[in-house]
């Protein structure tokens, strides 16, 4: 049995689901996170095929009330089915991994990200696209570094 302060250090799942078609260019809290922690994964479900018009969508993260930072580059995901999975590789320059509905992909990423924060911070997901498109489910996988850091969604 873990005891005390070491079982609020062990992995952590956060999700945010339900939500409704992502708005037209637009800036979506996803996340609100305290402390120091470790992203292990970051992703996204399609519940509801997206538009077949152009969609790009990004994650960023922003800390301290500091200006946003990028975890990926913005990403084409016009016309992905339901059942696609989207997630970050750990790189920021690069795009979302699509994983096509019904395959396997890991629940980790290449490269791990770590955020440190004083006062806390948000993740969110950004549509750069002038159309509504369809519904996600987002899900983080996180480690705190910090006694007390939490990942809560928005």
């Amino acid at each position: 049995m873990i005891e005390g302060g070491l079982a609020s250090m062990l992995p952590q799942v956060a999700e945010k689901t339900g939500q409704a078609a992502i708005p037209a260019t637009s800036t979506t809290t996803l996340f609100n996170f305290t402390g120091n922690f470790e992203v292990l994964a970051l992703f996204a479900v399609v519940r509801q095929n997206l538009q077949g018009n152009e969609t790009l969508i990004k994650f960023t993260f922003n800390r301290d009330a500091t200006s946003e930072d990028d975890l990926c580059a913005s990403t084409d995901v016009t016309g992905d089915a339901a059942g696609t999975l989207l997630s970050i590789t750990g790189t920021d320059s690069d795009v979302l991994a699509e994983t096509a509905a019904g395959m396997l992909a890991p629940f980790t990423q290449a490269n791990t990200i770590i955020i440190t924060s004083d006062t806390g911070g948000t993740i969110s997901l950004v549509n750069a696209s002038e159309v509504n498109t369809g519904d996600l489910d987002y899900y983080i996988r996180w480690q705190p570094l910090s006694v007390g850091a939490t990942v809560v969604a928005a």
